[in-house]
């Protein structure tokens, strides 16, 4: 199976049940979606160094790492804001 054809089958397998939880939760428009470009699964490697970054006058990122918390908080924003469906929170 080459990576296209993955793709496809992964944005298959996931935009239908997402486009069915949404609209029985009542969200209508939502900037998230499952769909994976193709882009994402080629090896493409990205290594910052944060100079640029820093030297513009940045401190210090306000999370050090991601966590379970800061994730679920994210979620209930874009469900308050009826962007994401309730029903799919934890």
């Amino acid at each position: 199976m080459d990576v296209t054809e993955a793709i496809e089958d992964i944005n298959e397998k996931h935009l239908g049940p997402w486009a069915k939880i949404c609209s029985s939760s009542g969200v209508t428009s939502t900037p998230l979606s499952p769909y994976i470009h193709g882009e994402a699964l080629t090896k493409r490697h990205v290594a910052l160094d944060g100079t640029k970054l820093a030297n513009s006058g940045f401190k210090e990122f306000a999370h050090s790492e991601p966590t379970k918390e800061a994730f679920l908080q994210i979620l209930n924003d874009f469900a308050d804001l009826n962007m994401f469906p309730k029903s799919s929170l934890l």
